[in-house]
C-alpha cells in the first residue's frame, strides 16, 4: 500500500512547515502550506487541506496580523491521529 509513504510525506511537510513557523518566516511558510496542501487533498484529508490553504493564502499575501500559530497548532492537532 501506498498510504505510510503518504504519511512519511506528510510528516516531513509539517516538519517544514512548523520549522517556518517557528523561525517566522511569512513567506516559507505560506509555500509550505501550499506543499502541504495538496498532499492533505492526495490522502482525503479537505478539513486539514482548507486550514492549510488559509496558511498558504495568508502567507502569500503576507498578513502578519494572521493567527499563524492557531493554524498551524490547530492543523497539528487534526493530524494527531496520522502522524505520530
Amino acid at each position: 500500500t501506498m498510504l505510510p509513504g503518504f504519511i512519511d510525506t506528510l510528516a516531513s511537510h509539517m516538519s517544514h512547515l512548523e520549522e517556518a513557523f517557528q523561525s517566522g518566516d511569512i513567506v516559507r511558510l505560506g509555500k509550505a502550506g501550499h506543499v502541504i496542501k495538496g498532499a492533505l487533498l492526495n490522502l482525503g484529508l479537505s478539513e486539514c487541506a482548507e486550514i492549510a490553504y488559509i496558511i498558504e493564502k495568508e502567507g502569500k499575501n503576507m498578513n502578519e496580523n494572521a493567527d499563524f500559530q492557531a493554524l498551524v497548532y490547530t492543523l497539528k492537532d487534526k493530524l494527531a491521529d496520522y502522524i505520530t
